[in-house]
């Protein structure tokens, strides 16, 4: 019988939902079971296309989520589970064996009218989510971790904002999200691993176009940020700065997770290098011999001038900023795997910021 005792079940065929399968058995004296196998009752012989598993994982294990209600039996039981990434229908009987003294005595439920010995199991096509099913906080609504606006200029050089992913309150629930841009420990750096949406390439003019990087967090782990400020063109240089984020929706019910964005502008940007950013100088200075070099700087002690190198243009590679699309797999209480698509929008000609595409 399925884990609610009734002789059928759906499930999505996403490879991870697993039907879970009670086999209830009663062993004669000093008998012990020795295999359980699940069969396909139209042939005979293990299922094919299905993994029979006798561990549970953490998704729901029918479409419908009938409440447990498992008839009394009496004897002993074994849960199975099953998962296939097909879509099918199938009927599936089970073959025990025991072993007393080293003889083996087998008991097959494939050959037998008992519709007791038999189970239905429908794996459907999986349904997945797409940026209909999701809001993603605008930039004009999002929570400001840090903005400076340069003295002398009177314009912003730097600014990061805490924007929000929600579902749809129709939609399964979202167990976890998966990212390779996953921001992680307790004070997490910016611009330790590669950006969400940006990166560096040569030759692509950026000056005056705001450039956005952007990593997911996690507020089980992640309390605080650390970055060089970036306090604008002809100013000094900034500090190393730890900032707290706000995680605002976090009490939401349909709080997924949330994504620090970080938009530069003026005359800095960074460069992935040396398992870390440096924040560098757009301008460039002459040397004896001539040679194009840039000012850069590491994060450092905090609230102090962040510590700065000399760099030649040929230890950069990659210079210049490119936008990219960044994907982000969403992965709901049923085991499906939705791809979510992050991108850019541009607004005018010096601002753009990050949307659901």
């Amino acid at each position: 019988m399925t884990y609610n005792g009734l002789q059928d079940t759906d499930i999505y065929a996403n490879g991870n939902m697993q039907a879970a399968l009670d086999v209830a058995y009663q062993l004669s004296p000093g008998f012990t079971i020795k295999t359980i196998t699940l069969k396909s009752l139209q042939s005979g012989e293990p299922l094919e296309g299905w993994t029979q598993s006798e561990n549970e994982n953490e998704y729901l294990h029918s479409i419908d989520d009938r409440p447990y209600s498992q008839p009394k039996f009496e004897g002993k039981s074994k849960r199975v589970y099953l998962a296939t990434k097909k879509n099918q229908n199938i009927a599936v009987c089970v073959e025990l064996t025991a072993e007393k003294a080293g003889l083996d005595v087998f008991k097959s439920t494939c050959s037998s009218l008992n519709p007791n010995g038999i189970v239905t199991i429908r794996a459907l096509a999986p349904f997945y989510l797409s940026k209909a099913d999701f809001d993603l906080t605008d930039w004009s609504h999002s929570s400001v971790i840090d903005k400076y606006i340069a003295p002398h200029t009177g314009t912003w050089s730097n600014e990061i904002r805490e924007q929000v992913l929600r579902s749809k309150a129709y939609i399964p629930k979202i167990k976890r999200i998966e990212s390779q841009f996953m921001l992680e420990g307790k004070v997490s750096p910016l611009f330790l691993k590669n950006a969400l949406i940006s990166q560096y390439t040569p030759n692509v003019n950026f000056k005056g176009v705001s450039h956005i990087m952007s990593w997911f967090v996690n507020p089980k782990t992640v309390t605080n940020i650390e970055f060089i400020e970036n306090v604008g063109l002809n100013e000094s240089w900034g500090s190393t700065v730890r900032r707290a984020i706000p995680y605002e929706y976090q009490d939401d019910p349909n709080y997924i997770g949330s994504l620090v964005t970080y938009i530069l502008r003026d005359d800095k940007f960074l460069y992935d290098g040396y398992q870390h950013y440096a924040l560098c100088e757009e301008s460039f200075m002459l040397t004896v011999p001539p040679s194009d070099v840039r000012k850069c700087q590491v994060r450092g002690p905090l609230n102090i001038e962040a510590p700065w190198y000399i760099y030649f243009n040929e230890q950069i590679e990659n210079w210049k900023i490119e936008r990219l699309k960044g994907t982000i797999n969403i992965i709901d209480e049923y085991g499906t795997s939705s791809p979510l698509n992050i991108g850019i929008k541009y607004l005018n000609d010096v601002y753009s910021e990050i949307i659901l595409e």
